[in-house]
């Protein structure tokens, strides 16, 4: 574990991290498959579906909910699974309901006293604007994909990010659940790092500073 320097600013990867990502997820992909009476588990759908959403990503900039439509039809062909547009409009359409983890809300207005907050996600401003009215919270600064053309784990969103919270990064900390998109990055631009880790599988060699189970434990090291 590394020596705690107290930052000035906190960023956070927002789905999976600060909302429920996976239960979201898994709820409109039971709806899809379960229509097409498909013969495919669950787990080997989402993992199929995070791999091809991981290629497009890297690729030129797309808006988001193009980037969710076409993750979805791949994966389902993948599986030799007819795909309808309805499947991908019922999956951009779901996202913005996805709910905040219960003690992120609360988690974050305490932080916001003491800290500047700044959301980096790859997402686009529709979808997240949304998203932070079911959060609940003023964030200081939002960085999309769609502001910096550019996804995660791509440079750009952090360094817009850092530009527009004007820190240094040794006083920056990124709050985030993903080795390869967050962590990797952050900790090449001098950020210090936290992993949330809800038990998700993770890839990517990167090591985050601190790794804790849920927003209490994060709280706890922010001398709260």
């Amino acid at each position: 574990m590394s020596q705690f320097v107290r930052p000035s600013v906190l960023t956070f990867d927002c789905y999976g991290t600060l909302v429920d990502w996976e239960t979201g997820q898994r709820r409109v992909f039971m709806e899809i498959l379960s229509k097409k009476q498909a013969n495919v588990t669950l787990e080997e759908f989402t993992r199929t579906f995070s791999t091809c959403q991981f290629h497009l990503t890297k690729g030129a900039y797309q808006p988001y909910r193009n980037i969710l439509k076409s993750s979805l039809a791949q994966t389902l062909a993948h599986f030799d699974i007819a795909y309808d547009p309805a499947d991908g409009e019922a999956l951009v359409a779901s996202m913005p309901e996805w709910e905040p983890f219960p003690e992120v809300p609360a988690a974050l207005e305490r932080l916001k006293e003491r800290y500047k907050l700044c959301i980096i996600s790859n997402t686009d401003n529709e979808i997240m604007a949304e998203t932070l009215k079911r959060i609940g919270v003023r964030f200081d600064e939002v960085v999309t994909a769609m502001d910096s053309k550019a996804y995660k784990p791509d440079f750009r969103p952090f360094q817009l990010a850092q530009h527009r919270v004007e820190a240094d990064g040794s006083k920056i900390m990124h709050i985030c659940c993903d080795l390869e998109y967050d962590v990797a990055v952050a900790k090449q631009l001098g950020w210090q790092t936290v992993l949330v880790d809800r038990g998700q599988a993770l890839s990517g060699s990167a090591r985050p500073d601190y790794s804790f189970g849920n927003f209490h434990e994060v709280l706890k090291l922010l001398d709260y």
